[in-house]
């Protein structure tokens, strides 16, 4: 049984999984466990978190019963059953509206030039008709964005899901830590980046080295901003090395959500959030990652598809500060939906 075999059994079971590729390599690695239970805290394997953590959108943990790569894994040493999926509470979401982002863009600008806050990420859902298996969009995904981080995990009955991250939360081993701050986005050969680009990468910057300082944490280094190429994009970063002895809760914790993913002043942002978006996050935004013993890593949920139903939904959002143009932002978001909308049928080149 090769690889694709085994996932689309995986995916047809009542098994909870994740199979990924990490960046700079194409192997394909699987996290399995033997029982349905993914709400109850591990020590080690997988921890999918949610944007909010709420009782709809609990934090999933998958305990590594078998944790390598895929070819190794043997699919009868382990008993599952068919798994029929019931869309988990499916709403009926209405296509992304250019019109729509853009009047709620600019009322959001408008609310930031009044000093509301700093910074807002405004995001989309986009649904996309869907019924195929999912395991071909993982593997081309996983073949094609060999930089990022590319996953695709089943929860049943809570979540199930596709995505590519090039933005690493968290690595550790032992005491030494990396992070980054990742933002804005261009398609490769693009126009220089813009003053308002390199504002918001920098206000990213600036809260992670603010957050670990007052955690205590001195040991600080990082870089100035360069470009960093994921898939068709470009985006700004800057890398973020520390040491601590906190444990990889507490210093997820103190950076989740960052101005990247939600905005500047924290509450603030969210409040504002709250009020513009019509649709729930759920995991996009949120973070997944590997721990085990003294090493770990965990991704931010950025470029993601959820399987709702008959339906793939794409997610994807943008920074919004005062100096935004609602036109580039929305041109922004088509642009970050193709990374994952390409792999749909109807949108294939």
């Amino acid at each position: 049984m090769d690889n694709k075999e085994k996932l689309i059994q995986l995916e047809r079971s009542d098994l909870p999984f994740c199979a990924f590729s990490l960046p700079g390599s194409k192997e394909v690695n699987i996290i399995l466990q033997r029982d349905a239970n993914v709400e109850s805290p591990k020590p080690e394997g997988l921890v999918m978190a949610p944007f909010v953590d709420k009782e709809e959108n609990p934090t999933i943990y998958i305990r590594p019963d078998f944790l390598g790569p895929l070819n190794a894994l043997d699919l009868f040493d382990f008993e599952y059953m068919h798994f029929e999926d019931s869309g988990y509470g499916v709403e009926l979401y209405p296509r992304a509206s250019r019109s729509a982002y853009l009047e709620r863009c600019e009322d959001l600008v408008d609310r930031l030039k009044s000093g509301d806050a700093k910074k807002t990420v405004l995001s989309i859902v986009d649904p996309r008709p869907y019924n195929g298996t999912y395991t071909d969009i993982f593997l081309q995904a996983a073949a094609d964005y060999e930089k990022a981080f590319v996953y695709f995990l089943q929860a049943p009955g809570v979540y199930t899901g596709i995505g590519a991250s090039p933005e690493i939360l968290l690595e550790r081993q032992e005491d030494t830590c990396r992070s980054m701050s990742l933002a804005g986005t261009r398609r490769k050969g693009g126009e220089p980046w813009t003053d308002k680009e390199r504002e918001e990468q920098d206000i990213v910057t600036r809260y992670i080295l603010e957050k670990l300082t007052d955690a205590g944490i001195e040991d600080l280094e990082y870089s100035d901003a360069y470009d960093d190429e994921a898939g068709p994009l470009v985006h700004l970063r800057s890398d973020i090395l520390f040491r601590t002895e906190k444990n990889d809760r507490e210093v997820l914790d103190m950076l989740h959500p960052t101005p990247a993913v939600c905005g500047q002043p924290l509450d603030k942002a969210k409040e504002l959030i709250n009020e513009f978006e019509e649709h729930d996050r759920r995991y996009y935004s949120g973070y997944i990652g590997i721990s085990g013993g003294r090493f770990s890593r965990y991704f931010v949920n950025l470029r993601c598809i959820e399987k709702k139903d008959y339906y793939a939904l794409c997610y994807a959002g943008g920074g919004i500060t005062a100096s935004s143009d609602p036109e580039s932002e929305w041109q922004e978001l088509v642009n970050k939906l193709e990374v994952m909308g390409r792999f749909l049928p109807e949108y294939r080149d």
